[in-house]
């Protein structure tokens, strides 16, 4: 074209769709409603026709362009596309720096034909005009107002109610024409059309291919499905020729032979409006040649214009060693390039509106090439995670590279998005802990302190892998501490080293056992009369159960070689076996780590993650108890040589088994950004750590025998129990190594005297004044709940391991406490030492049948032995509940439950069981017989709906339960019943695991206007994990008109709005934090436009196994 004509008179070009305006005059029609909320709040109406821009007037410069040049560019375009239909259903709001906010109507659906039709307008303005680029996603709209300031939400919800009231809503827009639209200088004058230019030709089935491709709808939990377009082949030059041609055939290579492979990504700076575009081709010219210098064998490149494609495309060095993603422009999907040294094929995925991404198959091993999208229009850290998540979905589970600028800051949500997806970042897994890694620095780099603000210093650009047969060798950062800058961004490279052919399957996941019974055997000689008290007590390893625990350590090891292969793991001991404070009884508490989804582990070892799969071969002593995946840390629970095993398990990004790189826990906690259910479950390994270290050398052995009488002392007085409001047996442990980190303890000390410490301190604290690790316990003004009287802070954190402590059960704690330090005293005056009598005493069971003359007296039925552990396990989950609405209206009752089930002598224990609760006479003041008649009735309307809240769970008849107030007579014949093996029991599964994501499925009015209220009987409930999502990022859902409920597990039902629910989660560390298996149903609230009631709808409903969401 010739070089742009400025005009005096010509004040603003813009390219337009012009909105129907036939209606605008019609009452009661959705364009004369658009055009009243526009006049009313839109300033720039009257300069203005209803229109959807394609090209905005900053992108066209009448400077440098002309109308003759727009419309010469224009035409041969137009003439070869047919018309758009588009259809207008939606009402959102555009938010701005500075706080206004515009309110548009959109489509719902995204128009593939719209978007093509603008790439290609774009790609025909004037060759290197110095025009500014759209930096905002494309998303056609029609505005309906603006606002300067505050909160645009009561006029959206105006605005959609009146739309909705129109005839002619939605509002369907046939594209056949496109208008250039100008104005003359001057801030308030108006655009008119100077040109329109009709879509004239019909496409032929051949030319609507290369316009849609093939779509190809995969998983998704964000608003955008994810699009990718048929498989497209890489080009090569073909020196016969002289020209860029592309592979026929499907060529993907083998590149098994392959010993190394370097990969670079560089971001080179595509911004007509930088001072840099000036002297461009200099700049491009420099970045060519430092890609020649580097060599790698992959190179991907964002911000590509058609200046530096020409560049490349006639450079020797490309042209000899390089195959390329694009030769044109129109095949550039949002200014993204791939080279590489080997063939390739690629689809292009949609990302969100504006965004895609290349991905490059190499075999099984796909390259995606990505540039998200950045904060220049506000916060858009959401927008990304949504972008990364969408395209680890289409790349599945195999190996994958993802390179290119990530528009991110260090600590964020999007490195959590990674660990998740068990990607590895290819600079902190070769570079040293603070390493400078940094690719955007606005004071180092001169071209990006020329656009940016000052101080803006991120390392934007990665390089991602999740690789099996590689290993990430080096790293480096490209482009830096050049005389001149050819970019605003530094490149990354990295060499990638392939696996040697023998390396080990056991390098990586074998569990770490630091203990051997020698350290039981030298506990036992530091202090025979505790040890002997424990031995008789059950409470310390002898060497058959020690072994049987690393043997069942081996197994597990073994089970998850073939579970997780071939792909690496990491397991390691947590919990009492780590610390030593273990017994023959103890649970044996697993940590493991990998790069396979939760999920997908569960899916594979109960043998669902294919239909042909058969069950997974778990050895002849294992078995699998249950699966709690909806838990805050999902567990898994095994039977291994008849040993107890809790299995917890988390994504996390560690080395392959053949790696070079030694994986250390500690380091990878230091330096990695974690999901909140992560982080709290690393809190085991990492408090086993702290406490360790706090314990000098010298007292490890009285620590760990001191850790086992307070373990017995807690069992004896029946104060052991979480499940019954009382501390969990991880606070004895770190309460106990808190006197050496507050420094009560100096010096040696013996098991018996350290025991002693523990009651003298501990009988004096304040328990309404948290406990906390790192300092001495300080007050709090926080308001807590009935079922957190008591706050005992995790040496990893500020995570209260007491939060269940009810204030009925840590008053008979510290009266227990109490009567320790009493027994203490007694001990010093008498000047006896702390040995085994002292313990005996200490340890003395709690009579609880002589102590109390009134009890509870639960009593359950089942009409078989399963039944039965379900009945018990569903009285015992209310028990809390029944003790803080027994201390909240009944305060002059004391309770104290007892732990152990009991049975009659002449009933079958397989199918009845009785729990009590002694009774006793609350605080000091008297009270009057009127006011114990009224405390008791209380207490016995109590017991009734405690038997309400067991049996709404729909028992099968024949079982029940009832709780009755009875004295001494009642509970007299009672006796322990037989100790049941959980490992015995049978598979328990009770919660659904969660199916795969639905696919996200094309919306029609009637899906976007209401919910489909068919349920169906075949098909699984799905979670409810699973429809909190679907309404998060299904903008065919509002979350501002659904409510959720949940059990509460002191008050019962309750509702809370989904706004609510979702503010919750997002801090799943908090103390409202409610987990999903408490979700009882979802209502929408739909509010009639003409009658103005509101209808409730229930579409979700675990009870009843209804779903109206994804039915």
């Amino acid at each position: 074209m010739s070089s742009a004509i400025s005009s005096s008179a010509l004040g603003a070009l813009c390219v337009v769709v012009l909105a129907p305006t036939e209606t605008i005059e019609t009452p009661g029609s959705t364009m004369n409603t658009i055009q009243q909320f526009r006049q009313k709040y839109d300033k720039a109406a009257p300069r203005w026709p209803p229109h959807v821009t394609l090209i905005p007037p900053p992108q066209l410069p009448v400077s440098q362009v002309t109308l003759k040049q727009l419309q010469d560019a224009f035409a041969p375009i137009t003439q070869q596309c047919t018309s758009i239909e588009l259809l207008f259903d939606t009402v959102s709001v555009f938010s701005h720096r500075g706080g206004s906010s515009t309110i548009v109507l959109e489509p719902s659906e995204t128009s593939i034909e719209l978007e093509h039709l603008k790439r290609q307008l774009d790609a025909s303005l004037p060759e290197r005009m110095n025009v500014r680029p759209d930096r905002h996603e494309f998303r056609p709209h029609l505005t309906v107002a603006t606002m300067a300031a505050g909160d645009p939400g009561p006029l959206q919800r105006l605005i959609q109610k009146e739309l909705l009231g129109t005839d002619s809503f939605p509002l369907r827009v046939c594209v056949d024409a496109v208008a250039i639209m100008s104005k003359k200088v001057g801030k308030m004058e108006a655009y008119s059309c100077a040109r329109l230019l009709p879509l004239l030709k019909d496409l032929s089935l051949k030319e609507v291919s290369l316009v849609a491709a093939t779509v190809v709808v995969a998983p998704s939990k964000i608003e955008t499905p994810v699009i990718a377009n048929a498989s497209i082949q890489s080009c090569a030059h073909n020196r016969a020729s002289n020209a860029w041609e592309r592979l026929s055939d499907a060529t993907n290579p083998d590149i098994a032979h392959i010993s190394d492979m370097s990969l670079l990504t560089y971001n080179i700076l595509n911004d007509p409006s930088h001072p840099s575009n000036y002297d461009a081709d200099t700049r491009f010219q420099s970045l060519l040649r430092i890609l020649e210098q580097e060599g790698p064998d992959l190179i991907a490149l964002q911000e590509v214009n058609s200046a530096f494609l020409n560049l490349a495309l006639e450079d020797t060095s490309i042209q000899s060693h390089y195959y390329i993603s694009a030769v044109t422009m129109d095949q550039v999907p949002t200014n993204l390039l791939l080279l590489s040294k080997y063939p390739f094929s690629f689809q292009i995925v949609q990302l969100s509106t504006g965004k895609k991404a290349i991905v490059a198959s190499f075999g099984e091993l796909q390259v995606a090439v990505v540039h998200l999208t950045s904060d220049y229009a506000g916060d858009k850290s959401r927008l990304r995670c949504n972008q990364f998540r969408t395209l680890v979905e289409f790349l599945g589970g195999g190996d994958a590279i993802v390179m290119g600028d990530f528009n991110m800051e260090s600590k964020s949500a999007l490195e959590a998005a990674f660990v998740e997806a068990g990607f590895q970042d290819g600079w902190t897994c070769t570079q040293p802990a603070g390493a400078d890694g940094v690719t955007y620095h606005s004071m180092r780099n001169s071209l990006a302190a020329q656009v940016s603000r000052r101080g803006v210093v991120l390392r934007m650009d990665r390089v991602l892998v999740r690789l099996r047969d590689w290993d990430v060798g080096k790293s480096w950062i490209v482009g830096r501490g050049l005389e001149e800058d050819v970019s605003d961004h530094y490149g990354v490279a990295c060499v990638l080293n392939r696996a040697c052919e023998n390396a080990s399957a056991d390098d990586v996941g074998r569990a770490e056992i630091a203990r051997s019974y020698e350290e039981v055997e030298k506990d036992c000689a530091a202090d025979a009369p505790v040890s002997k008290f424990l031995l008789s007590q059950n409470a310390l390893p002898t060497k058959t159960s020690f072994e049987t625990r690393v043997a069942a350590l081996s197994a597990l090891q073994d089970i998850f070689a073939k579970a997780f292969y071939p792909s690496p793991f990491y397991m390691t001991p947590v919990g009492s076996f780590t610390l030593g404070t273990d017994s023959p009884t103890s649970d044996l508490d697993i940590l493991c780590l990998g790069l396979i989804h939760r999920r997908d582990l569960f899916s594979i070892l109960r043998g669902t993650d294919t239909e042909e799969r058969e069950p997974f071969p778990f050895p002849e002593h294992c078995r699998l108890i249950r699966i709690v995946v909806d838990a805050k840390i999902p567990i898994l629970e095994l039977s291994i040589h008849g040993i107890h095993v809790d299995v917890q398990y988390a994504s996390f990004p560690i080395p392959a088994a053949h790696s070079r790189i030694a994986f250390n826990l500690d380091t990878a906690i230091a330096e990695t950004v974690f999901p909140a259910q992560t982080r709290a479950l690393l809190a085991s390994y990492t408090d086993a750590q702290l406490i360790q270290h706090a314990v000098p050398d010298t007292c490890k052995s009285a620590f760990r025998l001191a850790a086992r009488v307070l373990k017995v002392w807690a069992r004896v007085k029946g104060m052991h129990l979480v499940k019954l409001g009382f501390p969990p047996s991880h606070a004895l442990v770190v309460l106990l190594a808190g006197l050496f980190k507050r420094g009560d303890v100096s010096g040696t000390i013996t098991a018996g005297g350290l025991a002693a410490k523990f009651f003298r301190v501990w009988s004096a604290h304040d328990w309404d004044v948290p406990v906390e690790w790192d300092s001495k316990a300080r007050g709090t003004s926080a308001h807590r709940e009935e079922r957190d009287r008591m706050t005992v802070v995790a040496p990893s954190g500020s995570i209260n391991i007491c939060r269940n402590v009810v204030t009925s059960s840590r008053n008979v704690w510290v009266h227990e406490l109490k009567r320790g330090y009493d027994l203490v005293c007694e001990v010093e005056a008498q000047g006896s030492e702390f040995g085994e009598d002292f313990l005996e005493k200490l340890c003395q069971e709690y009579p609880i049948l002589q102590q109390h003359s009134s009890f509870i007296h639960i009593q359950t039925s089942g009409i078989s032995f399963q039944q039965l552990q379900k009945l018990k396990a569903t009285v015992e989950r209310q028990f809390i509940t029944l003790l803080i609405h027994i201390h909240q209206r009944c305060p002059s009752i004391t309770v104290r439950p007892w732990s152990q089930w009991l049975v009659q002598p002449e009933n079958d224990p397989e199918t009845t069981a009785n729990f009590i609760l002694g009774l006793s006479k609350g605080g000091t003041s008297p009270t009057s017989p009127s006011e114990q008649k009224s405390a008791l009735a209380m207490l016995d309307n109590l017991l009734v709906n405690f038997e309400a809240q067991v049996m709404a769970e729909e028992f099968p008849v024949g079982m029940w339960v009832q709780a009755l107030r009875v004295g001494k007579a009642g509970v007299a014949n009672l006796i322990p019943a037989p100790v049941h093996d959980p490992t015995s029991a049978p598979v328990e599964m009770p919660h659904p695991e969660p199916a795969a994501p639905q696919r996200v499925f094309e919306r029609d009015h009637a899906a976007a206007t209401g919910i489909s209220s068919k349920i169906s009987s075949k098909s699984k409930l799905r979670s409810s994990e699973d429809v909190f999502n679907r309404i998060v990022w299904d903008n065919r859902f509002d979350p501002d008109t659904f409510v959720i409920g949940y059990m509460d597990r002191f008050t019962g039902i309750q509702e809370i709005p989904f706004t609510d629910f979702a503010a919750r989660k997002a801090d799943q560390q908090g103390e409202d934090w409610i987990p999903f298996h408490r979700v009882w149903y979802f209502k929408r609230v739909v509010v009639n436009v003409q009658s103005g009631e509101s209808v409730v709808e229930v579409v979700w409903d675990r009870k009843s196994k209804s779903d109206c969401i994804f039915t």
